[in-house]
């Protein structure tokens, strides 16, 4: 039992100690100073999250709960900051046709809007909303930039936005999940009901009447950026709750192209990057928060830095210079930390007429500053940068001409799906999809080269109708799978795959031909190749599926894919969730195997059931993400479903989970006090003195372990506090435990679900379909669903009250908070 005092204090007034980073306390490479122009007054401005430059010179900038502003700069300093008539709340900003353009998250009408003719008093007098989007906060409504044609715009949103009806789209609206076995929300029913397309990109001309989709399948992009030779990249986010699963799918820069797909899908259905229906990603950068980015074309810069795209990590309070280099028809990428904070986060960033790098720093309320990085030596790069010349661009941006109808479009095109280059097969692909199916069914069965029947049979896959579909896989079977190479094979299992998902299950007949040639390659050397063939296997119901694979399971090694050991800043000491990960890895292969496992309703018995489910158990002693557990538990749980009593009860013992060992905790020892935000930031001013150990016992004492993962251990309710200190200061640590419901982020949020009786609900909402709801009502474990008819619910909307309550630290004494404020912020 802990003690919780509320005794009378007297108020205390104290300055704002600032979260802002000085200058000199930044770290960036030889040759570069920043300064700190403003900070911005969180009271009046709030929390700065987007900016651009106009056409003279002024910045633009946007808080994410407030207003706009506009900065006037003056030999290099802030003269001005004026607030600017407009919807406010932008996470996208661009100057452009002699107009502001503005992504708005919330309010009335959120969208894009278009802001002219300004008058004498710095007014727009035309306001126009050209697009509304039912946004999804922090999902939702993000950047915006020049077409590269230079006659448009381009913007993205997150996964939480909708698709407005009636926009073309280059490539189709002919989505899926696309996937043939059963799968898994996340554990804590975040962006559950979210199916693709998720994320998309859209162009438009000036006036907003003129769209259409150019890519989709992302996750939550929040900006994007134009290189010099015209091509759009992105920054997309990860969902570091899948932390150590095989579908973990880390920060990463994409080319964003025509009818591009990149693959995000909820839960465990997410794809891997080598699926040939979806693009890879130009470099995987790791765990982090993307915000904003920006090409160094306009940089006073040495021309190394001039061609890098500038990408910011809100998390990790860190600005990465991403130096690119063409790799056939797209790009492959290096970073390197170019500016690095403690804490630093930062949210958006434009190159002035100045060529000086500014960004700004805030997001979710938090302090907020305006910096300026410029370069002090001699070897500046001047005049226009060169385009870098590339056949490959060049034969893939002809192919993408064609993605709309084109009477020559399919004999243009065809050819290319045989091309060596991934991105050329895959421009080619889209064009010969976008014309109609007779014009190239034919031309498919008539085919002979096996790169492209694998290559054409995705489309037809997607286009056909179901009566083609013995007539397809016949087409495949044709081919020799040993004389393909591993990567072929890869791509002839997703054709099979793509086909049985979009077309049905094959008949007898054929399925045992394709189970004997898959089998006679499984397992193969290539442990991707092996997570595809056991996906068909299980799905086929392939004979002694259950055992060849459970010996796969024990003998599997993690392949360490996608994992990035060097984010953890120089500075950080402490034991994130990922950095202790790399001491004894999550097997994210056999994790594979085992998930691909709980579709397999046949081939268990007495033998092998306990030897998966004791290894099960040994991986929920490793670290992961914060969904981790509850996967492998959802994982066990689908499997036991489907056995008898007696295998049910043979199982028992391994499927039984084993509780986190209890430590002892010593509670507060107080006297407490009812901390305001005056009080608490006198007491943490200055952490000498201040106690680690005792810190984290005060951690464990006041429940914070109950509801958030630090050092890869807790609850899954919570945002995760590993590296607070890169981007939150003392003063935001305590205003997010004193006033919790102040900001919510929405991954985070509790639904209230009115049902018809008159009773409501309150939890994460796990599970949303046609029948049912599914919602977790117990914070700390996630497991316990109440499950409710859809008939019966009345209504379902957002709890705008923290599931975090006030007055957690009430118990604490001064010096125990010191503690705890030493144990969070080192």
């Amino acid at each position: 039992m802990f003690r919780f005092l509320f005794v009378g204090v007297a108020l205390v007034f104290i300055s704002s100690i600032s979260a802002v980073q000085k200058a000199e306390q930044l770290n960036l490479p030889k040759g570069f100073k920043a300064e700190l122009l403003h900070v911005v007054d969180s009271k009046t401005q709030g929390s700065w999250v987007s900016m651009c430059f106009d056409d003279k010179g002024q910045i633009y900038a946007s808080s994410q709960f407030g207003e706009l502003y506009r900065i006037k700069l003056k030999e290099g300093k802030v003269s001005s900051i004026d607030a600017v008539n407009s919807p406010g709340k932008a996470q996208g900003l661009l100057w452009a046709f002699d107009s502001l353009y503005m992504m708005v998250i919330s309010g009335k009408k959120t969208g894009l809007w278009r802001l002219s003719e300004l008058d004498s008093d710095g007014n727009f007098k035309s306001q126009q909303h050209i697009l509304s989007l039912k946004t999804g906060g922090e999902h939702g409504s993000h950047g915006i930039v020049p077409s590269p044609d230079g006659k448009g715009i381009v913007i993205t949103v997150g996964n939480f936005t909708p698709l407005p009806d009636n926009v073309p789209v280059r490539g189709t609206r002919n989505w899926g999940e696309d996937t043939i076995l059963k799968h898994l929300p996340d554990s804590g029913g975040f962006s559950a009901n979210v199916k693709a397309p998720g994320g998309w990109v859209m162009q438009l001309s000036p006036d907003g009447k003129e769209k259409e989709i150019l890519a989709t399948g992302t996750r939550n992009i929040y900006d994007l950026a134009v290189s010099p030779e015209g091509e759009i990249f992105s920054y997309d986010s990860d969902a570091d709750r899948d932390a150590g699963m095989p579908f973990y799918r880390p920060t990463r820069v994409n080319h964003i192209v025509s009818g591009g797909e990149y693959g995000w899908r909820t839960g465990t259905s997410k794809w891997p990057e080598y699926y040939a229906d979806s693009l890879g990603a130009v470099i995987n950068i790791g765990p982090g928060s993307p915000t904003g980015l920006v090409f160094g074309t306009k940089a006073a810069f040495p021309e190394k830095y001039r061609r890098s795209l500038f990408i910011l990590d809100w998390t990790y309070g860190r600005i990465y210079a991403v130096h690119l280099t063409p790799d056939g028809a797209t790009y492959t990428g290096k970073k390197e930390i170019f500016v690095q904070g403690k804490p630093l986060p930062v949210t958006d960033a434009d190159f002035g007429p100045d060529g000086a790098l500014y960004f700004t720093t805030g997001g979710r309320r938090l302090e907020s500053a305006l910096y300026k990085v410029t370069y002090t030596g001699d070897d500046v790069s001047k005049g226009e940068l060169k385009p870098i010349a590339n056949d490959s661009v060049i034969l893939r941006r002809k192919l993408e001409m064609h993605h709309k109808k084109s009477a020559e479009a399919v004999k243009f095109a065809w050819p290319y799906m045989g091309h060596k280059d991934r991105s050329i097969r895959y421009a080619a692909r889209i064009a010969v999809e976008n014309q109609p199916f007779a014009e190239y069914e034919k031309k498919f069965f008539a085919e002979s080269n096996p790169q492209i029947v694998i290559t054409a049979s995705l489309s037809m896959a997607r286009c056909a109708d179901k009566s083609l579909q013995s007539k397809i896989l016949e087409k495949l079977l044709s081919i020799d799978i040993s004389q393909l190479s591993a990567d072929q094979q890869n791509q002839l299992t997703r054709s099979y795959a793509l086909t049985f998902s979009r077309l049905g299950s094959p008949d007898s007949s054929l399925k045992g031909k394709i189970i004997k040639v898959l089998s006679s390659i499984y397992p193969s050397k290539d442990e991707f190749l092996n997570r595809e063939l056991c996906r068909l296997l299980v799905y086929l119901e392939a004979p002694g599926i259950v055992d060849k694979t459970i010996d796969l399971v024990l003998k599997s090694k993690d392949v360490g894919e996608n994992f990035q050991i060097d984010y953890v800043p120089e500075y950080y000491t402490g034991g994130s969730a990922f950095s202790k990960m790399q001491d004894d890895l999550p097997n994210r292969q056999g994790l594979h195997y085992a998930l691909m496992l709980m579709s397999a309703d046949k081939g268990w018995n007495k033998e092998n059931a306990p030897k998966l489910f004791k290894w099960l158990n040994a991986q929920l002693d490793k670290i992961g993400g914060r969904s981790y557990k509850g996967y492998i538990s959802n994982i066990r749980r689908q499997i036991v479903s489907g056995f008898d009593e007696e295998l049910k009860n043979i199982v028992a013992n391994a499927v039984v989970v084993k509780l986190e060992k209890e430590e002892s905790v010593d509670p507060p020892k107080g006297p407490g006090k009812l901390w305001t935000m005056d009080l608490a930031m006198a007491a943490v001013k200055d952490l000498k003195g201040a106690d680690r150990k005792n810190g984290e016992n005060m951690y464990k004492a006041v429940l914070c372990f109950k509801c958030h993962i630090r050092g890869g251990r807790g609850g899954e309710i919570g945002p995760d506090l590993n590296n607070l200190h890169t981007r939150f200061s003392k003063k935001d640590i305590l205003d997010a435990i004193i006033n919790p419901s102040k900001v919510v982020s929405e991954q985070f949020t509790n639904m209230e679900v009115q049902l018809g009786d008159g009773n409501t609900l309150i939890g994460q909402l796990v599970e949303k379909n046609e029948k049912e709801i599914k919602i977790a009502m117990n914070p700390f474990d996630l497991q316990q669903v109440k499950t409710v008819s859809r008939k019966s619910v009345k209504s379902i909307k957002p709890s705008f009250i923290s599931p975090m309550p006030p007055g957690l630290i009430y118990s604490l004494n001064e010096q125990e908070l010191k503690d705890l404020m030493l144990y969070l912020t080192e």
